[in-house]
């Protein structure tokens, strides 16, 4: 009898246990999805500094909403500063603009809302929700984030929770979460991210580290600084860094391959009035319609 009872208490420890877990889960994917839902659309700057260095890299301007997004881009040379890149393009929900600065030419076409490239490279401003949005697949990197947002269901993400823990990052008592992640940002391999919610900042994610299934690091991210936007003070980073460790499924480095600091500014969230998706064509000599194959001059 006395054993019998020994294993009930047991069972039932473990479907207390359980339960708990459960509850646990469905109500921190709640705050998650709480924290970002609202966001219908997005305008901010991205500065980018080569690794620890005070030298900019780049420099972005980003307006998106779910169909359409703008996007202006600058890559600056490490020795001098000078501009070693410049490209501009706008979706407007059916029709790509590409804006060629020396050229002075502006390219049209009905293609598809695919990211640029030259963006993909960069942490956007929902960054820290990476391991949120891990189940879209290749979209994690080639589709604006507020359409992820749109897309996003609380069961992509509670079905996908391993486990919690409780444990210290950087002096801050945090609630970790391991979850699977569809895929890696750049490379196609699974990856499990290992989470730091700060219950201070409303369960806002301040780092997040992310492994293959063989427990190697492959990229790390840690916030450095926040700011609260908007009349629901939504919880964003200002500053960041990101390290990537990962050149290839097989080449895997144990110190860092890629390491970029981030700063965000000018942050705009569901203003749609201040953001401008309509094309300057003023600024170009010359208009190449690609699905026509039919050239203009612009008359000034």
């Amino acid at each position: 009898m006395k054993k019998f009872l020994q294993v009930m208490l047991t069972c039932i420890g473990i479907l207390f246990a359980e339960a708990r877990a459960e509850t646990l889960n469905s109500d921190i994917t709640k705050v998650i999805l709480r924290n970002i839902e609202n966001i219908r659309c997005a305008g901010y700057e991205i500065e980018s500094y080569f690794g620890d260095s005070k030298s900019l890299a780049a420099k972005l301007i980003i307006f998106e909403s779910d169909e359409r997004f703008r996007v202006s881009y600058r890559e600056y040379t490490p020795d001098d500063g000078g501009i070693a890149v410049e490209r501009e393009e706008l979706f407007d929900g059916t029709r790509r603009f590409r804006y060629f600065p020396l050229e002075r030419l502006v390219n049209i076409q009905k293609v598809s809302d695919a990211l640029p490239t030259f963006v993909r490279n960069y942490p956007l401003l929902l960054s820290p929700y990476e391991f949120a949005f891990a189940d879209h697949g290749e979209a994690l990197w080639t589709k604006n984030e507020i359409s992820l947002i749109a897309g996003l269901k609380a069961d992509s993400i509670t079905q996908r929770v391993l486990s919690f823990e409780e444990a210290l990052f950087q002096e801050k008592q945090c609630l970790v979460l391991y979850i699977k992640g569809g895929r890696d940002r750049f490379i196609d391999m699974e990856v499990v991210y290992k989470v730091y919610l700060d219950p201070n900042l409303g369960y806002f994610p301040i780092a997040w580290e992310s492994r293959n299934l063989n427990g190697q690091l492959i990229s790390e991210l840690e916030v450095l600084k926040t700011e609260r936007i908007g009349t629901d003070a939504v919880v964003l980073p200002s500053e960041l860094i990101i390290k990537y460790y990962a050149l290839s499924n097989d080449i895997i480095s144990l110190t860092p391959t890629n390491s970029q600091r981030i700063k965000y500014s000018n942050i705009v969230l569901n203003s749609i009035e201040e953001l401008d998706f309509s094309p300057d064509l003023t600024k170009a000599d010359h208009i190449f319609d690609a699905d026509r194959k039919i050239w203009f001059n612009v008359w000034k």
